[in-house]
């Protein structure tokens, strides 16, 4: 694995965040497997053997599919007149 660059030292709290995050990115990428080593050029390749074909052969779509539901119409509100107030005797 290539060698990872050291960060500089944190300055605020999100530099805090982001240097924890690169250590455990760190530690989860040192428990991964190792890669498989790459054939040099000229060497052969070695293939694996094709899958054996399922047991049982896939089922076929007989019923299309169905259209997604619309969401039920809303009634729009109600529009009642303004009420507006005058006063009797002035």
């Amino acid at each position: 694995m290539a060698a990872v660059s050291a960060l500089p030292p944190p300055i605020s709290v999100t530099d805090h965040y982001l240097a924890a995050i690169h250590d455990r990115l760190g530690e989860i990428c040192d428990r991964l497997p190792a890669k498989a080593e790459q054939p040099a050029e000229g060497q052969p390749v070695e293939l694996r053997e094709p899958a054996p074909p399922p047991a049982t052969p896939p089922r076929p779509l007989t019923e299309p599919a169905r259209p997604a539901r619309k969401p039920p119409a809303r009634k729009a509100a109600a529009r009642t007149p303004p009420r507006t107030r005058t006063r009797k005797g002035t």
